[in-house]
């Protein structure tokens, strides 16, 4: 790591759920790092930093209470809460030239060390987790309602923004980036304020990230370091709150984490989904049955 600059990977956890995902993830990058988080700074954004004493105690944690009000103020007039992965990086980034920022959210465990992501942020690279889809894609499989506005204009330093159905779709469980590019945030700011005003949708600020940091044609995934496991956080739910019960020793939390590689058998279950997923609508579409792998109700 370069310690001439700091930085920070940051949570937002509100909830006894959300709070035990944040400490699975945080094991998670503990243990990749093999207890030596090597000058990374873990702040996170959270109703109860309480639960965090025990962790903050042996590494560089920091938990800042946040209270329901601030949280109604961030998410505005249209009660929008993800406005706040908007508006919490851009406050943090403002405060010190040297900062370089992963944001996360708590359904997410790391894969490697990310020195190399980081070198990455702070030669000008602005990080999401992955490509997903097409907007119209999007619609057809997954959310027949969605239908965004389309935009098309130049913003600041000549970018020219693009959205419509042809558009990507990045997924913003991961949002990396370094202080040099902080105002591209207040640009995602309106920009999800003047979607969201005619569309609320909850993956508007998703969206809004998509469209102004691939404008940049900076952007790169972070998958190869995090995995964020959205369709199985029934898995870690049930997993954290059973060893939370048991054990409220925090080294032999980390140990049982690291032993147990809930982890892997995520990733194994993900793979296999998304196989047997494409194989299903690969032999739908040969075939021309619909009704091919549907469950029948007993």
């Amino acid at each position: 790591m370069n310690h001439s600059q700091r930085n920070i990977i940051l949570y937002q956890a509100y909830g006894k759920r959300y709070i035990n995902q944040t400490i699975f993830s945080i094991i998670s990058l503990i243990n990749v790092y093999k207890r030596q988080l090597d000058g990374l700074e873990i702040l996170i954004y959270t109703d109860h930093p309480e639960d965090f004493i025990d962790l903050n105690k042996v590494y560089n944690i920091k938990a800042v209470f946040i209270s329901e009000q601030q949280r109604k103020t961030w998410a505005g007039d249209g009660n929008f809460i993800l406005r706040s992965k908007i508006i919490a990086p851009l406050e943090i980034l403002k405060t010190d030239p040297s900062i370089n920022i992963l944001q996360v959210d708590s359904d997410t465990f790391f894969k490697k060390k990310l020195d190399k992501l980081f070198y990455k942020i702070r030669n000008d690279k602005l990080v999401m987790h992955l490509r997903e889809q097409r907007i119209a894609y999007i619609r057809k499989k997954w959310h027949p309602s969605f239908y965004p506005p389309n935009v098309e204009r130049k913003i600041e330093n000549d970018l020219h923004i693009k959205l419509n159905d042809q558009t990507y779709m990045w997924n913003s469980g991961v949002i990396g980036m370094s202080n040099k590019n902080q105002y591209l945030l207040q640009t995602i700011l309106e920009l999800n304020d003047e979607l969201y005003q005619k569309y609320p949708n909850w993956l508007i600020e998703q969206l809004s990230y998509t469209t102004v940091f691939s404008a940049t044609k900076k952007l790169i995934d972070s998958k190869e370091y995090i995995f964020h496991y959205y369709h199985y956080k029934s898995m870690v739910d049930d997993y954290m709150k059973n060893k939370l019960t048991q054990h409220d020793d925090v080294q032999v939390l980390i140990n049982m984490i690291k032993s147990d590689k809930l982890d892997r058998k995520i990733i194994y279950k993900y793979y296999y989904d998304y196989l047997y997923i494409h194989t299903r609508d690969f032999v739908r579409t040969l075939l021309g049955r619909e009704e091919i792998f549907k469950k029948r109700k007993k």
